[in-house]
């Protein structure tokens, strides 16, 4: 197919971004770049189309996803999620990009995968580029895995690292959690915060780490996250001598091109890092604002007083608000994070008979999550579908029909639709509500799986 065949087609798919500058071109491979500049929002990648393909990199390097392109549909070969898992479709595999593909494993097929894209990269690396085109060159096969590698040895079982992507760099500065909530995988370690010196260990581990692999594209990597379950928790810890703003100022110290940085907050830390003699100010947040903290995540989960008590929550609607504007009052871009099903079609009030009096509905919950939501105002709304773990305490309050759990699918589909129609619009441009939460959710990995 043409250049202009596959470029059309691929930005039909919805797959790709629809603005695709091209920056270079050789021997019939053509290079794109989806953004203008590395701190845009959506995540900036290189596109290279050679006959009917189409590869996918990372800013930094990894290859991200192959796929086969037809003049009116495109087909997945390989892609990779944000926690750099490749999945593999051996029924999609190109011709001539592997060798005994009956025979070899999912590791040996995404070896000669990678292996074919690199060679591609180098071959219109050696054309005529223009732009961030002159600065493209992806990463090996053997780089990759010992990046995958390193990314999971830089995290405990049951961390939690929302937004991931390659632009991320997170450092550890605590684990655990330890707090009643019965349906977090966190809650099953008790928490334990770092101290200073254990916190430099960990950015030192990253910083050396990090740039074997990546040499000097780790500085396209803009977003940090301090992977802690709270991070204002660090100052009521007497325990440790970390506190949230030196945590912060020592990710700047290490990773001064850092345009975001991010964390956890928990309401209830919210508000006794603002707490007064007379009630609440902002100042200790907005403080910390200066430092260099410009995003935080508030596990709201839901906004339903009682459904907060029955999952472990027991802090008020009231109260998450108030949490929630004076993070916001102080500068920082808020993510309230909601689950869609964790109450299922709905639940008996704690300690109570079940009773049709003392049964809430799914619609009066979703109900009560849009009015905080539209009280609130948050920057960004982050549904979680609701996953069952294993060994998690809400199993037994579903086991004994305390909460009724759904049963289908599009039961959560409705839950979700339901509570999106009665928020009311936080701000303009891009849809203030994001669905994908549980894809970070904590899970065995690895570097490929076959499909």
């Amino acid at each position: 197919m043409s250049d202009l065949t596959i470029k059309k087609a691929i930005q039909l798919s919805g797959r790709f971004p629809s603005t695709l500058s091209k920056i270079g071109f050789n021997n019939g491979r053509n290079l794109y770049f989806s953004a203008e500049n590395l701190g845009e929002e959506e995540e900036p990648e290189f596109v290279l189309t050679t006959n009917d393909l189409a590869i996918t990199f990372a800013v930094t390097g990894d290859m991200t996803g192959m796929y086969r392109v037809n003049p009116d549909s495109i087909e997945t070969v390989v892609s990779q999620d944000p926690q750099h898992t490749y999945t593999l479709k051996r029924k999609s595999l190109p011709l001539g990009c592997v060798a005994d593909q009956a025979n070899a494993t999912p590791e040996q097929l995404l070896e000669q995968l990678v292996g074919f894209a690199y060679d591609e990269a180098k071959t219109v690396s050696e054309g005529e580029l223009k732009g961030i085109g002159k600065d493209f060159s992806v990463l090996t096969y053997e780089a990759i895995v010992a990046r995958f590698l390193l990314l999971k040895s830089l995290q405990s079982s049951t961390d939690i690292i929302p937004d991931q992507t390659h632009r991320t760099i997170f450092v550890k500065a605590g684990d655990g959690c330890g707090k009643a909530c019965t349906f977090c995988p966190e809650s099953t370690v008790p928490f334990k915060p770092y101290t200073i010196d254990q916190f430099i260990a960990e950015l030192e581990r990253t910083e050396e780490a990090m740039g074997n692999i990546l040499g000097d594209k780790m500085r396209r990597m803009n977003e940090g996250f301090i992977n802690i379950s709270d991070v204002l928790r660090l100052d009521q810890d007497k325990r440790t001598d970390l506190t949230a703003a030196k945590a912060v100022e020592l990710m700047r110290e290490y990773f001064p091109w850092l345009e975001k940085i991010g964390s956890f907050v928990s309401s209830e830390s919210a508000l006794a890092y603002s707490r007064t003699g007379r009630g609440y100010t902002r100042e200790n947040l907005s403080r910390l604002w200066e430092t260099g903290l410009n995003r935080l995540y508030l596990g709201v989960e839901t906004a339903h007083d009682e459904g907060s008590r029955l999952l472990g929550k027991n802090i008020s609607y009231d109260q998450k608000l108030e949490a929630a504007r004076l993070v916001q009052a102080a500068n920082i871009k808020l993510k309230a994070i909601f689950q869609v099903g964790i109450l299922g079609q709905g639940f008996y009030r704690k300690n109570t008979p079940r009773t049709r009096e003392n049964f809430v509905t799914w619609e009066q919950v979703a109900e009560r999550n849009a009015d905080w939501v539209n009280a609130a105002q948050p920057y960004r709304v982050y549904e979680s579908i609701h996953q069952e773990l294993p060994g998690l305490a809400i199993s037994d309050d579903r086991e004994t029909l305390r909460i009724i759990p759904y049963a289908f699918p599009g039961q959560y589909e409705r839950e979700s639709q339901f509570f999106r129609s009665q928020i009311r619009l936080m701000r303009r441009g891009k849809d203030p509500i994001e669905n994908g939460y549980h894809i970070y959710l904590p899970k065995e990995r690895a570097i490929v799986i076959a499909a």
